[in-house]
């Protein structure tokens, strides 16, 4: 009798015990964060949606850097780490400006440092990154030999990261075709995919990426490819009215750039406007990213000189964390 009852008083700890391990599982799986680069490894388009490794449909959300030789000492772990934690977002765009008037890339090599610092913060914090090649109303033509240079060192170092996103150009001129731009587009992407085969590549459209007319029926030849539009509450309502109008060409369009000011980033601030661009991005499963993330004096910079919240800042918390 004592040795059945020392029998079922073991066969009972080890259940209690089985229990406790199979309950701190599920905590730790609970715990786990389903928007970091950890749960959802590389990223892959399919049709017009992003899926994660899992083949879950996932939505990038993120902030957008300002021009990092104006604003580098802004962007510490620190930093960027606690806009993280405050915005629960996933995505750090890196702006790379590279026009000689604006100090860009093209006439200052030491910006690669730090956008390799920034990219590397962003990476210990578990965030995808964006690289974006920051053309300003330019021909990206202009700087192809940097641009090939560029990206085969970036892609290179970068090929086995899944944190890394590629953004080819930024926002071509007016007067650039898409057959241009589409040109421009194909060389850069065979550079890429020749060391990094499974990084999702951001492509530029015309009219300062805010036109897919053009690209809806004669689209690039790759997988793991999404077409950029950008978009200001003051500026571009024809931008929504185009997606809106060529939804149903399931073209995988992302919102690289986007901000509740007008185009220039500064003057009024669009609330209502904004909002409801949120919200039809985000019922489409639109990966979306904010311009910016900068304590420059005007209306779409997030942070003042304090690192305080600004009235932007507030009013997109609130979106993203309503």
């Amino acid at each position: 009798m004592k040795r059945m009852f020392k029998y079922i008083t073991g066969i009972v700890l080890i259940l209690l015990i089985l229990y406790g391990i199979i309950f701190d599982l599920k905590k730790i799986k609970n715990s786990v964060d389903k928007n970091s680069v950890s749960y959802n490894g590389w990223l892959k388009v399919k049709d017009n949606n992003i899926l994660n490794h899992n083949n879950d449909t996932f939505q990038l959300i993120g902030l957008s850097t300002h021009g990092i030789q104006w604003f580098n000492e802004l962007y510490t772990y620190d930093n960027m780490k606690k806009i993280k934690e405050e915005y629960n977002i996933n995505t750090y765009r890196v702006s790379l400006y590279i026009d000689s008037k604006s100090n860009g890339y093209s006439v200052n090599g030491e910006l690669y440092s730090k956008l390799i610092n920034i990219v590397e913060n962003a990476i210990k914090l578990d965030m995808y990154v964006i690289i974006d090649w920051h053309i300003m109303n330019e021909n990206p033509n202009n700087y192809i030999e940097l641009s090939k240079d560029f990206f085969e060192n970036i892609s290179k170092k970068y090929k086995n990261t899944p944190n890394i996103i590629y953004e080819i150009c930024n926002e071509a001129s007016l007067d650039i075709s898409w057959n241009e731009l589409r040109d421009y587009s194909e060389q850069i992407i065979k550079i890429i995919r020749n060391n990094s085969k499974k990084s999702i590549i951001l492509v530029g459209t015309p009219k300062l990426s805010k036109s897919i007319k053009d690209v809806v029926n004669n689209q690039l030849d790759y997988e793991n490819i999404m077409y950029t539009l950008h978009y200001y509450a003051g500026s571009d309502d024809e931008v929504l009215n185009e997606l809106k109008k060529y939804e149903n060409y399931k073209l995988p369009i992302f919102i690289s750039e986007c901000g509740i000011t007008n185009s220039t980033g500064d003057g009024k601030i669009y609330e209502e406007k904004f909002r409801l661009w949120i919200n039809y991005l985000n019922k489409n499963n639109i990966s979306w990213v904010f311009w910016s993330f900068s304590d420059k004096d005007e209306s779409s910079s997030i942070v003042d000189k304090n690192f305080n919240l600004t009235k932007t800042g507030s009013i997109l918390k609130d979106i993203i964390i309503p």
